[in-house]
């Protein structure tokens, strides 16, 4: 079967808001996994299934400040979540008004502390954020690891099939050392110069090294 380049989702697909919720290491310790599924009862309960999604998603960044969630299209960042604020946050949210049924108060969780005042949405104003410029890191946060169609929509896979399909190998190698990118294994050797290396001593026998 002939490699076709990946299409991400349809826009029509997307509802008109996403929450955002840090499911990994210092957000997971701090109860990160209960808020999750607390966004998730309340949005069902409510009946904004059609309007609402409930992600999962890689560090949002300010893990000292966890449980982390994040509201698309907004961008507002809440910190110190608990289940019990839930029912706030979803009040929050640019949806219309004429909701099936209100957003209940959550019951509270036995194993949690006391829910602290409702955080202030932070992202836009924190200098933790405003000052830095990711790449390597520019979709965290963003993509549900266990929803491929998340990646697509991130453009994944599209370099992949531009180096497989669309690129003689000797562009993709001075791609790659334009690019400067350097190996993570403590002497940071170039990977444009590896690569280059590794192909000039294969050329004309068979096989791939990986």
């Amino acid at each position: 079967m002939p490699l076709q380049r990946p299409h991400p989702p349809p826009t029509s697909t997307q509802k008109p808001c996403r929450i955002r919720c840090c499911t990994v290491g210092g957000c997971l310790s701090a109860h990160g996994l209960a808020v999750k599924n607390q966004f998730e009862t309340a949005v069902t309960d409510a009946g904004m299934d059609a309007q609402i999604t409930v992600s999962s998603v890689g560090c949002l960044g300010l893990c000292s400040q966890g449980p982390l969630v994040q509201i698309d299209p907004s961008g507002d960042l809440y910190t110190n979540v608990t289940p019990g604020q839930v029912p706030q946050i979803l009040s929050t949210l640019p949806i219309p008004s004429s909701s099936p049924k209100p957003f209940g108060q959550a019951p509270p969780t036995p194993s949690l502390s006391p829910s602290p005042p409702l955080p202030t949405p932070l992202y836009s104003i924190l200098p933790f954020f405003t000052r830095q410029h990711r790449i390597v890191l520019e979709n965290c946060g963003r993509i549900d690891p266990e929803q491929i169609d998340d990646y697509l929509a991130a453009r994944g896979y599209d370099a992949l099939h531009q180096c497989l399909r669309e690129l003689p190998p000797a562009e993709v190698v001075e791609v790659i050392t334009r690019s400067g990118l350097r190996g993570r294994g403590g002497a940071g050797y170039p990977t444009g110069l590896k690569w280059a290396t590794v192909a000039k001593n294969a050329a004309g026998s068979e096989g791939r090294r990986v």
